[in-house]
């Protein structure tokens, strides 16, 4: 957007760490003469938008409201510059794709992020199947916050669990699926965190497996799951405890 000085006054987005951001507010001063080609640059933004992510977002709505004149505290420029470069340089999305499986390894994603005139923060959730890429990307991390001077936290950190050879407990679990219902069970590597990850780092030598019905948009709003296939994992769970 070139020759419109612009200055932001706030902003919001997201609802959870570990879930993709599904809306934001912003609220942005632009002088009088500007505000036409402003709002002509967003109406062609928000059309490149819809172009790119129509068939994977056809809810996608942008407005544009013109508050008026007054006056309204902003983000100096400096730090402006500094929470909108962070906000396009931290890692989101896909990673890495596991050498073994046809799964995500490792991921990224900007949660809940906040911006006022003298403070902003970002809360991004990192996750990998590895350890090892896990640290790596912490460490990719905290080197942008000490390049743009900003205070970097790690917290609420869990294991990876990468499950290799062969699983005794995963064996008798399938054989008692297919004794129940007459088919075999799926067995799949999955890119989420899972408890599964604490006690296998916390109990050596532990065999773990992690069961669960069919869900749907896990982590949006939009969140279900098969009402009869919990009642099936149920009845799972129930023969799996007498093992």
């Amino acid at each position: 957007l070139k020759d419109v000085e612009l200055s932001l006054g706030s902003y919001s987005g997201g609802t959870k760490d570990n879930a993709i951001c599904s809306g934001a507010n912003a609220t942005v001063v632009v002088k009088k003469k500007h505000s036409k080609s402003f709002e002509k640059y967003l109406k062609s933004f928000c059309e490149d938008i819809v172009a790119e992510y129509g068939r994977t977002d056809p809810n996608f709505k942008f407005r544009c409201k013109d508050k008026g004149k007054g006056k309204l505290e902003v983000m100096s420029t400096k730090d402006m510059q500094r929470f909108v470069s962070l906000l396009n340089l931290l890692p989101n999305g896909v990673i890495k794709m596991s050498q073994t499986a046809d799964i995500v390894e490792t991921s990224a994603n900007i949660g809940v992020v906040s911006a006022r005139p003298k403070s902003f923060n970002i809360c991004e959730s990192l996750r990998s199947n590895r350890d090892a890429s896990l640290d790596w990307m912490i460490s990719k991390v905290a080197k942008l916050a000490d390049v743009f001077s900003v205070q970097f936290m790690c917290r609420d950190s869990y294991p990876a669990w990468d499950r290799s050879g062969e699983s005794e407990l995963a064996k008798n679990a399938a054989e008692i699926y297919r004794r129940l219902f007459d088919r075999d069970i799926e067995i799949v590597k999955i890119h989420a965190g899972l408890e599964c990850a604490v006690f296998a780092k916390k109990i050596k030598d532990v065999d773990a497996i992690s069961i669960g019905p069919d869900m749907f948009n896990v982590h949006s709003p939009a969140e279900h799951l098969s009402v009869s296939s919990t009642g099936r994992e149920m009845r799972f769970l129930v023969e799996l405890l007498k093992l």
